[in-house]
């Protein structure tokens, strides 16, 4: 039974969103032959879910600091890193650093590119990131937003090149990714986990299981 560090944003035990209906098909499918350590950034109140073979280790906000206009101009301008995408936030760096430095994961997974930024996990052998949702694709969604300036809508066409460089360079720089889309795959160590409709949880549950989650 392999040990897993799980980090989620969305409630995986109120699956009544879309990003929380494949968090708690992936947890589901984690669960069923190893041992997780869960954390969830969120704001959903903790009332004490339980669930076979996971221990939750955090379940609750991120806490941010307001930060100086000189910082927040610093983060615009720095597009040499790629925290130029999401920055790093110290209370889930904390948090992540302290499991990470207390237990030997065989593998840490994550959903999202941003969740990985946030605590700082950017590339190592046992990362697995569930991106989903392509931050190039959000970003030039909001690049094409006609209620933002002409300067907003072009500093968000720069992110979504970016987020394409970055997130490629990411990919490659860890043990492996998945992506909804098969069309998405853009580096060897990646496969496709499709999203499944909330309806058939349980019965289409068995196909996520015959991906990749499972047979590492």
């Amino acid at each position: 039974m392999k040990k897993i560090l799980f980090i989620a944003i969305h409630n995986p035990f109120e699956p009544h969103s879309g990003a929380s209906q494949r968090t708690s098909l992936i947890l589901d499918a984690l669960t069923e032959n190893n041992s997780v350590d869960l954390v969830c950034f969120t704001d959903n109140k903790n009332k004490n879910y339980s669930k076979n073979n996971c221990s939750i280790k955090y379940f609750g906000p991120v806490y941010t600091e307001d930060r100086s206009l000189l910082s927040k101009l610093w983060a615009i301008l720095k597009f040499f890193s790629i925290y130029s995408l999401y920055p790093k936030n110290p209370h889930s760096i904390k948090i992540i650093t302290k499991l990470m430095s207390e237990t030997k994961y065989d593998f840490v997974i994550i959903r999202y590119v941003s969740s990985a930024l946030m605590c700082g996990l950017t590339e190592g052998s046992r990362i697995i990131i569930d991106i989903d949702d392509l931050p190039e694709q959000w970003f030039l969604s909001l690049s094409r937003n006609d209620n933002f300036s002409l300067h907003l809508r072009i500093y968000y066409r720069v992110k979504s090149l970016l987020g394409k460089y970055y997130t490629k360079k990411l990919m490659k720089n860890i043990y492996h990714s998945f992506l909804p889309n098969r069309n998405q795959i853009s580096v060897p160590n990646s496969s496709h986990l499709p999203n499944i409709p909330f309806p058939s949880l349980k019965s289409e549950t068995a196909s996520y299981r015959k991906t990749h989650i499972n047979s590492y």
